[in-house]
């Protein structure tokens, strides 16, 4: 199983918003990029995923990887400015939300979760 992990898009509802004066969807679009023309077996995507945890943010996460090729397995580990209850409502039909255990022939990945709300 061939893994590629990004970490802390930190994404926001606004499209053009600013984490530490760097445009986030712009950067975690090039990064997407890389990772069509690379195409792992699954793409593990590690917190912080939203920066605002927002229902926003998640919608431009949920929304980029509608992109991916419908082969590739994704799966987030929430961080923590993450809203992990959010995240799975907004993601959980679309990726496997940490903690849970994924499968691929011989190989075996658990995702853990240590978010501690507040």
């Amino acid at each position: 199983m061939r893994i590629l992990q990004l970490s802390d898009p930190h994404l926001l509802a606004d499209p053009q918003g600013l984490v530490r004066e760097r445009p986030a969807l712009s950067l975690w679009h090039r990064a997407l990029a890389q990772v069509r023309q690379t195409r792992p077996d699954l793409l593990l995507v590690t917190g912080d995923l939203c920066q605002d945890e927002s229902w926003g943010g998640y919608g431009q996460l949920r929304e980029s990887l509608t992109d991916l090729p419908a082969e590739m397995a994704v799966a987030l580990v929430a961080g923590n400015h993450d809203q992990p209850t959010l995240l799975r409502a907004a993601l959980g039909r679309q990726a496997m939300v940490g903690p849970a255990e994924i499968v691929r022939g011989q190989g075996r990945l658990l995702l853990l979760s240590s978010h501690l709300a507040g």
